[in-house]
């Protein structure tokens, strides 16, 4: 055998021999590793599922008191409103009793500026066009009539339109000129 033989032989020999408890180590670094990763997988997939039930529960939280927020606004314009209810009733009265003309119109005014008042509570505003240029964005034209006033302008409002915060919710019913 050659020296070289002797060292490749010695070489292998000494491969063969170290691998098996370099392998072993190997094998139990792996084996910690893959455990720490199956536990650190198990903590984060636990967080998860707590995370997901977190959510879950929230959102039914927010969605029972968007629920309960509608159904207390409605009561809280109800609670509002009766007492309008209330001053029509006794309006009726009075007017089934006899009163002047001028009485009853007095009541009457009394009762709508209450109701409106109640509306404003609520953000509702209204559209009063007289004079102003026709806007079909917050007009509604039933008739067009001549008229001294420039082409386009209302020159008379059948019926009030309302606005909530700025959007309209029923067009003013107008007559413009033409």
């Amino acid at each position: 055998m050659t020296n070289d033989e002797n060292f490749e032989i010695e070489a292998a020999e000494g491969v063969a021999q170290e691998p098996a408890s370099d392998a072993e180590d190997l094998v139990a670094i792996l084996k910690e590793r893959v455990e720490a990763i199956a536990a650190e997988r198990d903590a984060l997939k636990s967080e998860f599922l707590v995370t997901q039930a977190d959510f879950a529960n929230t959102r039914r939280r927010i969605e029972q008191k968007a629920k309960d927020d509608q159904k207390f606004a409605t009561q809280r314009l109800i609670t509002d409103l009766i007492p309008v209810l209330d001053n029509f009733e006794r309006t009726i009265r009075y007017i089934e009793g006899g009163v002047t003309a001028e009485q009853m119109l007095e009541g009457i005014q009394a009762v709508e500026k209450q109701l409106f008042g109640i509306l404003q509570k609520q953000g509702v505003g209204r559209i009063s066009p007289l004079g102003q240029e026709f806007d079909p964005e917050r007009h509604e034209a039933i008739a067009i009539s001549k008229s001294d006033q420039p082409d386009d302008t209302v020159i008379e409002v059948l019926e009030t339109g309302y606005t909530i915060s700025d959007r309209v919710v029923r067009p003013a019913r107008v007559k413009v000129a033409g």
